[in-house]
Formats: structure tokens, sequence, C-alpha cells
């Protein structure tokens, strides 16, 4: 501050204070020191993508401290050649300004208050000296990385030294106190603007990147909850795929084994249902493996079993000796593809569990019921009284079924009854399942229709078989109530 005044009051005369001040410009300028983007700003409003020279300093920050010291010390040599007179304490003090500003960028504040005691004491001592001008960078450095309230402080700090060094070292004409005043007051003006832009500019280039590292971890979590959900829905449709179809085919091979001798004509029947069965099961592998595969250049993907399967699931579980009673009724409503498959899968599931678990006298009944604006499916089995088991429903307990438990363990640790929920669960509705007083087991699920009521269409439907294969889930056709029961 004390180098400043002397600059203009004395220096201007002898040609030194023109320099000082392009010097102290040009180091001001100097210390504007941008941040290395890891993303890309062009695309941000109101940012730029820096240059090539701020970056190259930005990853340089050592050489663009050399770069604000060296033309202090420079200057402060140049004066004491000039004028070597009472300089040696001048150097001394230069390099004692100059060399705190190795911890500007870690420690502002504790710099810039050592640097205004150290000016403090200069200005007692009637001590000028160029490197004053580190005060001005140390302000700049207080702007640019502390609070607005940091470095309003340090502003009234700095422009109380421009009032003492003013007074002290512009001269004695008053107009050239003030030109030392207004001069120096414009260079601390500059260095806290250019202070406050810089730090506003690393606020916001700080948050935008952690605003976008936030984004990637939650767009990686949702690759990652979307793949575990994936996973899960492929196991549903292995479970319910391989367990029923093999339980068919075990229960037909043990017919075999029975009428082998006394009905070879039965046996051939039967040995014909176990590969047909085979063969569905083989094909319905093939298509949730296929899912696995990259199909986004498929526009279509395989159909999937629907409402008007049912028949053809029935008389599959019927072939087995099982006896199967299927009923329908009430006016019909609207399902989505997803939710006939849920319907689908879930008898499926609760008969297969009831050929695996029932015995030889167990029997089944289905029943569909359209209601007011849902579908009601129940699923009852004749079996011996379950021996363990509870209430099971929708987010609660999956209840263990013992012999005779179309909605028991299917599978190791309840997997069946838990994916029942799941996937009824998916579409807004409820599963109850658990054992039945007179024996036997009870699954009942409830399923909201679509919300638009689809006018019905001619087609297959429980209760008429498909002759062109699997029906995808959709408008279900208008029917009356029909009731099959096994021969």
């Amino acid at each position: 501050m004390a180098s400043s005044a002397r600059g203009i009051g004395r220096g201007l005369r002898r040609g030194i204070g023109r320099g000082f001040g392009r010097v102290v410009a040009s180091t001001a300028a100097s210390t504007m020191e941008p941040v290395a983007l890891d993303v890309a700003v062009d695309d941000l409003p109101g940012l730029r993508s820096p240059g090539r020279l701020l970056r190259l300093l930005a990853a340089h920050p050592t050489g663009v401290d050399a770069a604000v010291v060296l033309p202090c010390a420079a200057l402060a040599l140049i004066a004491a050649v000039l004028h070597p007179e009472g300089q040696a304490l001048s150097l001394v003090f230069a390099a004692v300004l100059l060399v705190p500003l190795i911890w500007r960028r870690s420690r502002p504040l504790a710099v810039f208050a050592l640097l205004a005691a150290i000016a403090f004491v200069q200005w007692l001592l009637d001590v000028t000296s160029p490197g004053d001008a580190a005060l001005v960078i140390a302000l700049y450095s207080v702007a640019a990385s502390r609070p607005r309230r940091w470095t309003l402080l340090a502003a009234g700090v700095t422009e109380l030294g421009v009032v003492l060094a003013a007074v002290r070292w512009g001269g004695p004409p008053v107009r050239e106190m003030f030109s030392a005043f207004v001069f120096l007051t414009g260079m601390m003006i500059a260095a806290c603007a250019t202070g406050v832009n810089i730090g506003g500019r690393r606020a916001r280039l700080a948050y935008l990147e952690d605003r976008a590292a936030r984004l990637e971890r939650e767009r990686d979590q949702q690759n990652r909850l979307g793949a575990a959900a994936e996973r899960a829905r492929i196991a549903r449709e292995m479970h319910d795929v391989v367990a029923h179809n093999l339980s068919v085919m075990i229960a037909l091979a043990d017919g075999v084994a029975f009428t082998l001798d006394t009905d070879p004509a039965e046996a051939g029947r039967a040995v014909q249902a176990v590969s047909d069965t085979g063969r569905e099961a083989l094909g319905e592998m093939r298509r949730l493996l296929g899912i696995l595969r990259d199909d986004a250049q498929q526009d279509t993907r395989a159909p999937q079993p629907g409402l008007g399967d049912l028949d053809r699931l029935v008389e599959q579980v019927r072939a087995t000796g099982l006896p199967v009673t299927l009923e329908v009724g009430g006016e019909p409503l609207a399902l989505s593809a997803g939710a006939a498959l849920t319907v689908y899968r879930l008898v499926q599931e609760a008969l297969t569990n009831t050929l695996k678990h029932g015995g030889p006298a167990a029997t089944a009944q289905v029943r569909l019921r359209y209601g007011a604006g849902a579908l009601e499916v129940e699923i009852l089995d004749g079996g011996p009284l379950a021996g363990a088991g509870g209430q099971g429903s929708a987010g609660g307990p999956a209840g263990a079924g013992g012999q005779g438990s179309a909605g028991g363990q299917g599978s190791a640790g309840g997997q069946g009854l838990v994916g029942m929920r799941e996937r009824v669960a998916a579409f807004g509705g409820i599963v109850v399942a658990g054992p039945r007083p007179t024996g036997g087991w009870r699954v009942h699920a409830r399923l909201p229709a679509a919300p638009d009521p689809v006018a019905p269409a001619d087609g297959p439907a429980p209760g008429t078989a498909s002759p062109g294969g699997p029906v995808p889930g959709g408008p279900v056709p208008r029917w009356v109530a029909a009731q099959r029961v096994a021969g």
C-alpha cells in the first residue's frame, strides 16, 4: 500500500509509478484461476468452456502463483537498483509480504490478516515497498474463496490502509493525495469484483459437477433396481413354467408306470402327453431366455398366455388324473395383457401345488368372477386337511402350506406364494391364501380391471379352446357362466 502511494506521489515524476501500475494490473489479472472441468459446460446456460490458456493455468496452480509473485519481486529489485538509498529495508518488507502468498489458496484469511499487519508496521516505520501489491492479491483470494461478509471485512481493512497510505505518501498537494486515494481504491474494487466473480463461477461449476455426479449415481441405482426387478420377474416366470410342467410330466410318467401292462393304449397317450408337455415347457423356456438377449431390433415378441389359455391349462392338468372344475361368470371386463398373464400364472401355480401336494384323492376348483370393476379368482382344492400354514396376503408373511395345499409351499421357502403376491400386487391387487376348515387350501385374488372398458370382441375365452395357440391378454369376449367338470 505504501509503495503504491509512493509511486503516485514521487514515482510518477521519476517514471516508476506508471510502470508499477501496469505491473499491478497485470498481476491482478494473472490471479484469475479457472477451475478445470470434468463436465461439458458448453451446454450450460450462461457458461462457456474455458480456453486452452485458462485450462493450462488451472492445471498448474504453482505456476500461477509464481506469475503473481515474480513481477512484484522484479519491481522491488528494479526500484532498489534505480534508488539504492534506503532500499535494504524495502527489499526486506517486499520479501516478507510476498512469501506468504504461497499459502493464499489454502489459508486466504490468515494470509490477508498477516499481510495487513505487516503493511501497518511498514506504515508506522514509513518504509515504502513494491511488495505492498501482495495485499491486493490477498484481498482477491479472500473475495474468491470466502463468503461475502469476510470479503466486506477485508475490503474495509484494505480501504483503511488506502486512506493511511494516501495521507502519508500521497504528497503535500491535496490533488496528489486525492489521486493516490482514487487509484488505490480503484485497485481494491477491481480485486474484490474479480474475486467475487471468479468465486461465483467456481461455486456454480462445483454445484453443476455435484449435481451431475448425483444424477449419474441415481441413474446407476435405477439401472440396478431395474435389473433386479427384471431378474425377479424372470425368476417368477421360470418358477411357474418349470414347476408346473415338471409336475405334470411326473404325474403322467407315474400314470404310465401303472397302466403300461394293463392298458398300453392309455399308456401311449400318456407318453405322448409327456412329450407335448416337455415341448411346451422347452418353448416357454426359450422365450424366457430370449428376453435376456438384445432384442432392440425386434418388432414383435412371442405371445404371452392369457385368459383364453385357461381351458388348455385345465385340460393339461386333467390329463394327469386330477379332477379340475373351471367356473367363470359375470360381466366381462377389460384386463391388460400383464393382468391376464398374472391370472394365468396364479391359476397355474395353485394347480401345480395341488398336483404336487394334494394326494391321490385331491380335487380342484377354479372360479373366475367379474364384479364391480374387478376380477376375482379363487382356486380351491379338496385335499386332506392342511398340516400347517397361516393366512397370507399381499405384503404379509407367506403361509406355509402342508399336504393338500394349493397355495402352500410350491417351492423351497414358499417362493411360489411370494411370486403370486408380487405379481398381483404389481397390478394393484391382493392375494389371500390359507387352509380351508374342511381340508385343503384356498387361494383368493382380486385384480382391478382397466379403467376404460373395451368393447368385447369375438375370440376364445375360458371355456372355449384356442385353435390358434396362446392368446395374449386383452379384452375378454362375452360369454355366459360355464362349468366344466372333469369326467
